[in-house]
């Protein structure tokens, strides 16, 4: 009817007895009033957000932000998410390919998966991810200008088992331009003759890629650009 809701309505812990909102909870904001309720059970002033909340209690918003520093995911994901007073949270890494979870800082400290916690106000979480297994291109990685003609260096940091051998592309824009080198020794170096009919052009990006495992990859952190020889 008019007023009910027919889905969860994410209580702290139901089958103890504990109807607290979560933060996701339906029932916030969404209660009717007819002007004579001004509290909850707790006498917390009713409403702390934009409507009142259905139920014995008026949750307490608070904010989560969650960052993740390096190649991976969290569940709840990265970004802000709105979380009720006292509410009890945990947080999970999940690794990208070739790197592992290392630590939490912030608010939640450790390493251990799921964390747990209590949301006691606005908070903020990082996951660290550490490499495991990859390459990173170091040179160029933004802000050079190579000209045509020119030998340049290249340089990159393997990690791991990235396999003996790389690949390196030149890439703008998210097309590939040309192929620098199809295989090349993976010690971290290599000296490339930029091309004399290579396009004057801002915004290029190095592509460097494992060749006995191509999932383990790095661009260039920023672009670079290349001009004419003077």
């Amino acid at each position: 009817g008019t007023g009910n809701l027919d889905v969860p309505p994410l209580f702290f812990d139901s089958a103890a007895g504990d109807v607290r909102l979560r933060g996701a909870s339906p029932c916030i904001d969404t209660g009717i009033s007819d002007g004579s309720v001004v509290g909850d059970i707790r006498y917390v002033g009713r409403p702390q957000g934009a409507g009142l909340d259905m139920g014995a209690f008026e949750a307490i918003p608070y904010s989560l932000t969650v960052a993740c520093l390096g190649n991976g995911t969290t569940d709840p994901a990265a970004g802000v998410h709105t979380c009720s007073d006292s509410e009890p949270m945990s947080i999970a890494p999940t690794p990208g390919y070739g790197w592992v979870f290392d630590y939490w800082s912030g608010a939640v400290t450790g390493t251990s998966t799921p964390a747990e916690f209590i949301i006691t106000g606005d908070l903020a979480i990082n996951a660290v991810f550490r490499m495991e297994h990859g390459v990173v291109v170091k040179k160029p990685n933004g802000g050079e200008i190579w000209q045509r003609g020119v030998k340049q260096k290249i340089r990159w940091r393997s990690l791991g088992n990235a396999g003996p051998k790389v690949r390196i592309e030149l890439w703008r824009k998210g097309a590939l331009v040309t192929v620098i080198k199809k295989g090349t020794a993976n010690d971290g170096k290599a000296v490339w003759l930029v091309p004399s009919d290579l396009p004057t052009r801002k915004g290029y990006q190095l592509r460097i890629r494992s060749k006995s495992d191509p999932l383990l990859e790095d661009y260039s952190d920023g672009t670079f650009q290349v001009v004419a020889a003077p």
